[in-house]
């Protein structure tokens, strides 16, 4: 009986090099890329709802998923290009509103974003990139992270209960009543 195994050799990455992102790409969009001029390509993400249903850095999705972001890795990595994730767990809450960002008033905000001081939410967080980096931080092709980055574009000040303890408990006082939007006070 004999068994086959093929090999790749490929150049080393550069240690530095100017990274040059294509925001959103698939593995069959390498050559082109390259041609382009790319360095590294926006194409992994995570399967978050696992992860935050069992609270834990479980895997970032199924099998296939984790296999097709392997091949995906390897094909950029013969490629010479690097990989970055992308991900946005906050979107897992966008329908929740228990965990969203609260006026004065109580009322959630027009604009749905998270209230990241709900105390389930940094390990979830944690959780998302533990996962991603179990799963994928050993890949030479794989370089980096992105995690919620169009939040800013929604976000104000929040008044959820644990928000008014925590300035409480870091100034010794209430949240300003001058305090009410992200640009500053009038």
């Amino acid at each position: 009986s004999t068994r086959a195994l093929d090999f790749h050799i490929v150049p080393r990455l550069p240690a530095v090099r100017m990274p040059v992102i294509m925001w959103g790409a698939g593995s069959d969009e390498i050559p082109r890329l390259k041609d382009i001029g790319f360095t590294h390509f926006i194409g992994l993400g995570a399967q978050l709802g696992e992860i935050w249903a069992q609270k834990k850095d479980a895997p970032p999705g199924d099998a296939d998923f984790i296999a097709r972001n392997r091949a995906a890795l390897d094909a950029a990595l013969a490629a010479g290009l690097g990989v970055v994730a992308s991900v946005s767990p906050a979107r897992l809450f966008e329908g929740k509103p228990e965990f969203h960002r609260v006026d004065r008033e109580g009322r959630p905000f027009p604009r749905a974003t998270i209230c990241a001081s709900m105390p389930e939410l940094p390990p979830f967080f944690e959780n998302v990139g533990r996962s991603l980096a179990r799963a994928h931080g050993s890949h030479p092709a794989f370089t980096t992270v992105l995690v919620n980055t169009e939040v800013r574009d929604g976000s104000r000040p929040s008044f959820n209960a644990v928000d008014r303890e925590n300035y409480r408990a870091f100034a010794g006082a209430d949240i300003p009543a001058e305090v009410d939007q992200r640009t500053g006070v009038d």
